[in-house]
């Protein structure tokens, strides 16, 4: 049932509010990826460098609560595609459309409001697509790196780049990558914390553009003791390069969208999968057709 409707805040061609989400208990994040910043002719105007919005619950409505924007843009960087909330903390991707290179940057909310707090810049000679996705969680931040500029090429594995924030500053702490990786697999296009046993427990998307039979999958690491290890591999049934277009990981149960779904004739038809969590085995539940 919908609970309601948070429209558009400005009446913009190209605005695309709502690019992206994140959702934190009572706070939602909302990217607007086309959002023109300041006034045209002015000093400081972006033409399409996009806009973070902040909502807050109060009893049955959404409220508006802030709204992000970069301290400095460059002549054709804007945010997007990518946004993490956690508590205080929010992160999004920022992109140069001149050299494609990617950077994360990260937003704190201080004496009510939200003030940018420092940037991640890409590793060198980083793979590609770095902050396809992010993902938060306390002083803990993971930047999705799937796979080159140039996306079809093949070869590409993908990495996870695990982040620890210390003294209010971010810094590299490892990688993620899957025990038995192969090319072509894009690993790290969509990631997500869960609940676990461990300190830490993630999921992250390989969306797969290896040839036909090798299909997308969903790897899932934890976290003990300071150290990640994988602790399962996930497969959707008739599983034959999906495209997973997003994941949910709620501790027992791990929800992924699929853009593909060549059980059905039309291309794009697109399919929801469910697996849950009985003791340490996964199982993947069918979805009813929607009425």
């Amino acid at each position: 049932m919908q609970a309601g409707l948070i429209p558009a805040p400005l009446a913009q061609d190209g605005l695309y509010f709502g690019r992206a989400l994140a959702l934190d208990g009572d706070r939602l994040a909302v990217l607007a990826s086309g959002e023109d910043v300041g006034e045209p002719g002015q000093p400081g105007y972006h033409e399409n460098g996009g806009a973070i919005y902040l909502y807050r619950r109060e009893g049955a409505t959404w409220q508006p609560d802030g709204r992000v924007v970069p301290d400095n843009f460059g002549p054709l960087q804007s945010l997007g595609p990518a946004i993490a909330l956690d508590g205080d903390t929010l992160a999004a991707t920022f992109s140069d459309r001149i050299d494609l290179s990617e950077t994360v940057v990260f937003f704190q909310r201080q004496n009510g409001g939200w003030a940018e707090t420092g940037r991640l810049a890409a590793p060198p000679d980083e793979p590609g697509f770095y902050g396809e996705d992010v993902a938060l969680a306390g002083d803990v931040a993971l930047v999705g790196a799937p796979g080159s500029p140039a996306w079809a090429m093949p070869g590409n594995r993908g990495v996870v780049y695990v982040y620890g924030r210390g003294g209010g500053a971010w810094s590299p702490s490892g990688t993620l990558t899957p025990d038995e990786g192969e090319d072509g697999d894009n690993f790290g296009c969509a990631i997500d914390f869960g609940e676990g046993a461990g300190e830490l427990t993630v999921a992250v998307a390989a969306c797969s553009i290896a040839e036909p039979g090798v299909g997308d999958r969903v790897y899932l690491f934890e976290r003990a003791m300071g150290n990640w290890a994988q602790i399962a591999q996930l497969e959707p049934s008739h599983n034959d390069a999906l495209d997973i277009a997003d994941i949910d990981y709620g501790g027992d149960r791990l929800a992924v969208a699929t853009r593909e779904d060549y059980t059905q004739d039309t291309r794009f038809a697109g399919a929801a999968f469910l697996f849950e969590r009985d003791g340490a085995a996964w199982t993947q539940r069918t979805l009813p057709p929607a009425d």
